[in-house]
């Protein structure tokens, strides 16, 4: 069984420079390669040539057109042709990956019928009511890499939801499958004494985050000390003297995820405030954090992908809106109250254990993908 993998990047350099690092962003890679040697990945690399820098305006024009997530230049090429022709079953990990490789699919598709493709949906579906866009060419494009893939992999239920209540004909090969974080990992140094524990905690790159809200909390609690993991404000300082911010994302590593869980595991809270979305923003962080024994406070959104065993004030703390008045009392409420946070601490702890693991996952994808999950 020939499987490969399709990632953005940062994968590579964390194999190549450290043997300890979280397995949850390679979605079964390591699984797989254990009981199928020949499963390998390929990431994104910087377009080059004549064909690169077209593919490049290409991608420019229909990003604008359609609001979706064209990176042609970076991924289609000769030698992911041939590579995807060997292979027996292409695995995506973004949804912007699979509409990338949209052409290539279609030419070994032609050539190899049986070719198996599964991608994961990281908010495609989030922008259908986008007006500034061709809504035609928009539809069409979603439709075809629908119809390329054999399952559509969905981390979140509101955005499975949106998808297909819009695109019904697809429901066969959606599947909803919870996001997983390597438990064994974040798990390791969990800190459930909240004697020792001090700080709030953010970690974020992404659009739906709340910036905006995010710094008139830490304006507004002066006395509290906050930590920023994010490359938001890599361009603009930051002026305040109750924060330290580390200008940094999952890909460029700035911080190993040792560093990062040392960082969980201290702070006393991590707070996620998120805007209006169908996409589960914030799953990752929420997880690590559960994991480590730090307790978080989140928005309530749209896609808040598991409304049911989430559940507010036992293993996690709810925002019912995103107004200023309410983070802070929610924050200066539970701050200081050790014994529910240790009780939200552990009920969290516990979630991740019975639902969010890595072994669930595997076994679970597996199944979705049709291989043999023992």
């Amino acid at each position: 069984m020939n499987i490969t993998y399709f990632f953005v990047h940062g994968r590579q350099k964390r194999i190549d420079n450290n043997d300890n690092f979280a397995k949850e962003m390679y979605y079964s890679y390591f699984h797989f390669k254990d009981k199928y040697p020949e499963t390998s990945f390929v990431e994104f690399k910087e377009p080059m040539g004549v064909f690169g820098f077209i593919l490049k305006l290409l991608d420019k024009y229909l990003n604008k057109a359609t609001k979706l997530p064209f990176f042609m230049s970076n991924v289609v090429n000769y030698s992911n042709f041939k590579t995807i022709k060997n292979s027996d079953h292409v695995i995506c990990a973004q949804d912007r990956i699979a509409i990338s490789l949209l052409p290539i699919f279609k030419i070994v598709k032609i050539i190899k019928p049986n070719l198996k493709i599964s991608f994961f949906v990281m908010g495609l579906f989030n922008k259908e009511e986008e007006k500034k866009v061709i809504k035609s060419l928009r539809s069409y494009f979603i439709k075809s890499i629908c119809k390329q893939t054999n399952n559509i992999i969905f981390l979140g239920k509101g955005e499975y939801d949106l998808a297909i209540s819009k695109y019904p004909f697809f429901a066969k090969k959606s599947h909803l499958l919870p996001f997983m974080v390597d438990d064994k990992f974040w798990g390791h140094s969990s800190n459930f004494n909240f004697e020792t524990k001090s700080g709030i905690l953010f970690i974020g790159n992404d659009g739906h985050r709340d910036y905006e809200l995010l710094v008139e909390i830490a304006k507004r609690l002066k006395n509290h000390q906050f930590t920023f993991v994010t490359k938001k404000f890599m361009y603009e300082k930051l002026d305040l003297d109750n924060v330290k911010v580390f200008d940094g994302s999952w890909g460029n590593e700035l911080l190993s995820d040792e560093e990062l869980r040392n960082l969980y595991s201290k702070s006393k809270i991590t707070i996620i405030p998120i805007k209006k979305t169908t996409q589960p923003s914030g799953q990752s962080v929420t997880l690590q954090s559960m994991c480590t024994g730090t307790p978080v406070i989140i928005s309530d959104f749209p896609g808040l992908w598991d409304k049911k065993d989430i559940v507010n004030h036992q293993n996690i703390i709810i925002s019912e809106d995103n107004k200023l008045e309410t983070w802070i009392n929610l924050i200066e409420r539970n701050y200081k109250n050790n014994e529910k946070l240790e009780s939200i601490s552990k009920e969290a702890k516990d979630l991740v254990s019975k639902k969010y693991n890595e072994d669930f996952f595997n076994k679970n994808f597996s199944q979705i993908i049709g291989l043999n999950a023992s």
